[in-house]
C-alpha cells in the first residue's frame, strides 16, 4: 500500500478496541467516538473543537442523540472537555495510563 493510500486512514490504538468500544451501548456512541478519533488521532492532535454541525454532517443521527452520546462518553471517562477563554470547548480523548 502506498503512502498516498494511507492518507485516508486513522491509526487507532488497540486500547480503544480492547477497552473502550466494548463499553459502548449504542451506534451513536460509536459514531461520535469515531468522529472524535478522526478529528484528533487522524490529524495527529490531542484535542479538537468539533461543532454541532460537524456531528450532524457526519451522519451521527440528530442533535439530541449526539448530546446523549457525548454525555455517556463523558460519564465513561472516555472524553474530557475543557472550556477555553474564547468560549469554545475542546474535546480530548482520554487514554489509560499503563
Amino acid at each position: 500500500m502506498t503512502s498516498q493510500n494511507l492518507q485516508n486512514y486513522v491509526q487507532i490504538p488497540d486500547q480503544y478496541f480492547n477497552e473502550v468500544i466494548p463499553k459502548l451501548t449504542t451506534g451513536a456512541e460509536v459514531r461520535v467516538l469515531f468522529l472524535i478519533m478522526c478529528k484528533t488521532l487522524g490529524e495527529n492532535r490531542k484535542r479538537a473543537a468539533i461543532s454541532d454541525s460537524e456531528f450532524l454532517e457526519a451522519g451521527v443521527i440528530d442533535g439530541e442523540t449526539v448530546v446523549e452520546a457525548i454525555e455517556r462518553l463523558k460519564k465513561l471517562k472516555i472524553l474530557k472537555f475543557v472550556q477555553l477563554d474564547d468560549g469554545k470547548t475542546k474535546i480530548y480523548l482520554r487514554r489509560s495510563e499503563k
